[in-house]
Parts: C-alpha cells; sequence; structure tokens
C-alpha cells in the first residue's frame, strides 16, 4: 500500500455517547438491564440512509461500582422512511429497556455532514424531545464519531462519508494520547484530492473509505 496510507475497509456506523463511551453500532436491537435511575443519555445518529438509536446509562460492575453502558441500541437501513420509523423506534428501544422518556438526562445527536433530509428530520426530532422533556441537546460531527473509534491508533486518521456526485466529506484527525486533535474543518472534497492533504501513514474509515477503497489503495 505504500508508506503513506493504510484504508480501513470497514464502515463503521456510531454514535457518540454523551457520556464518553462509544459504541459500534449493529442491526437490529439490542438491549441490557442498567441500574434504576442513573444518567440516562439517548443518542441519535441519523447523517445517511441509516438511522441509530442508543441509550445509556449507569450499570453496576462486578466490584460494585458503577460505570458508564450502553443499555440498548436500534440500527435499521432505512432509507427516506427516517420520519416514519423514528419516533416508533425510539418508544420500542425505551419500553425494552425499561426508560421512561422523563427519565431522559440529555440528548446527544449527529448534526452531520451527511443527507440533508435525514439530518433534517433527526435534528428536529432531537430538539423537539429536548424542548418537551426540558433537557439539553447537544450536536456532534458525524465525521468526528468516526474517528473516535480508533483511540489507540498513533496514525492519522481521515474520515470519509459519502457525499454523492463523486464527492466525500471528510475531516483529518489525530490523536495525542486519549486526546482527539481536529487536524482539518470538516470539508467536502473529491477523491482524488485527498492525496493532496496527506503526507504521513494515515487511516481512512467510513462509508466513503469503502466506497472508494480501490481508489484509495493505489494512491502513492
Amino acid at each position: 500500500v505504500g508508506s503513506k496510507i493504510f484504508v480501513s475497509l470497514s464502515i463503521v456506523i456510531v454514535l457518540f455517547i454523551y457520556t464518553g463511551s462509544l459504541l459500534m453500532g449493529s442491526f437490529g436491537p439490542r438491549v441490557t438491564n442498567r441500574a434504576p435511575g442513573q444518567d440516562i443519555i439517548l443518542e441519535m445518529d441519523h447523517r445517511s440512509k441509516t438511522e441509530s438509536l442508543y441509550i445509556s446509562g449507569k450499570w453496576l460492575h462486578d466490584n460494585n461500582n458503577l460505570g458508564d453502558k450502553v443499555l440498548g441500541e436500534f440500527f435499521l437501513n432505512l432509507g427516506p422512511t427516517h420520519s416514519e420509523k423514528l419516533l416508533p423506534m425510539l418508544d420500542w428501544l425505551l419500553k425494552e429497556v425499561g426508560v421512561e422518556k422523563n427519565e431522559i438526562e440529555g440528548i446527544a445527536v449527529s448534526k452531520g455532514p451527511g443527507s440533508f433530509t435525514a439530518l433534517r428530520v433527526g435534528i428536529s426530532t432531537a430538539k423537539g424531545l429536548a424542548f418537551t422533556l426540558g433537557i439539553p441537546v447537544v450536536g456532534v460531527s458525524s465525521l468526528e464519531v468516526l474517528a473516535r473509534n480508533l483511540l489507540f491508533t498513533p496514525l492519522y486518521i481521515y474520515s470519509l462519508i459519502d457525499a454523492k456526485k463523486k464527492e466525500v466529506y471528510a475531516a483529518l484527525f489525530k490523536y495525542s494520547d486519549t486526546n482527539l486533535n481536529r487536524i482539518t474543518d470538516d470539508i467536502l472534497i473529491s477523491p482524488d484530492d485527498i492525496c493532496e492533504m496527506i503526507s504521513e501513514r494515515t487511516i481512512f474509515i467510513g462509508n466513503g473509505a469503502l466506497l472508494y477503497r480501490d481508489f484509495l489503495i493505489n494512491l502513492s
């Protein structure tokens, strides 16, 4: 692959957990038990044709110490039906983890870049819930979320999300110890211009990396 480039070919669908933890998404629902009444956070990721919901909270370790944990997750490849499926997904997930809406203490929502329609539906839903419940909502860069999956790498991280029309949303990051440093802003770029922005060995991550994997592998 050469001295500059290392390509991650997996699509990693994640959402930044407001409590500081991270989760890779999976297909369908997954639920675990919780310690009641402890820091319930709703996370919403909707940057493309997929929709991911996560509910995090506290759980009891074997040593009787409380720690952060994803209590439940739901991932669907919805296509253009975000507005129809989002709230039923949330109601189902809350029921399965035994959480009432008024127990949610905060919402983390992806703010893009990504599909305009998906982002509009997801952000509007998050803001509406936050207003109704009187709780804070925080927006998180979808590209930063992807980079946070690679906590232990010393290499540069290039997050890529397909933007259609032979372009990608992109941002470059690098860890210093456990702190993620942003090297560039979120930008819209063609794959042809990516090679001009890197000079060190780099990991590519996201569905844009998968879509243009052959091109990236041949970079020199």
